[in-house]
C-alpha cells in the first residue's frame, strides 16, 4: 500500500502521492478556521499544502508559516478531504534549524 506522504528528511523533501496532491481542491476551510491565517503575508494552511504538492515544499520550509502555525489541528479536523496537515507542518519544522528570529518573542517569554 502507497502511503499518502513520504518524508525524506535528508534531501528535505516531501512527496505527496499523486492521489492525494489532487485530493485538496483549495476549498479554504482550513484557512479560515486557523488563526495563523494573516500571521506570515502569503502564508496559510491551503497555500503552504498547495506550495508542497506542486513540489515548493522548500519555500514553505523557508519561511516563517511553519514556525507561526500552533498545531493546534483546527484545519485537519475540519479538512472535507481529510489531507495530513499537522503531520505536513511538522515535517516543515523539522527540515529547518530553528534560528532566533523564526521564534524570536517565544523565546524571549520562555528564557530563564
Amino acid at each position: 500500500m502507497q502511503h499518502a506522504m513520504e518524508i525524506d528528511a535528508k534531501s528535505q523533501r516531501i512527496r505527496f502521492s499523486p492521489e492525494m496532491a489532487n485530493l485538496c481542491y483549495t476549498c479554504g476551510t482550513c484557512s479560515s478556521v486557523c488563526r495563523a491565517t494573516g500571521l506570515v503575508p502569503g502564508w496559510n494552511p491551503r497555500k503552504a499544502i498547495r506550495a508542497i504538492a506542486l513540489g515548493l515544499e522548500q519555500e514553505v520550509i523557508d519561511s516563517k508559516w511553519p514556525w507561526v502555525c500552533t498545531l493546534c489541528g483546527r484545519c485537519e479536523y475540519l479538512c472535507p478531504q481529510g489531507i495530513q496537515l499537522l503531520k505536513t507542518f511538522r515535517a516543515c519544522r523539522t527540515m529547518r534549524e530553528r534560528d532566533m528570529e523564526s521564534i524570536g518573542s517565544i523565546v524571549v517569554k520562555c528564557e530563564i
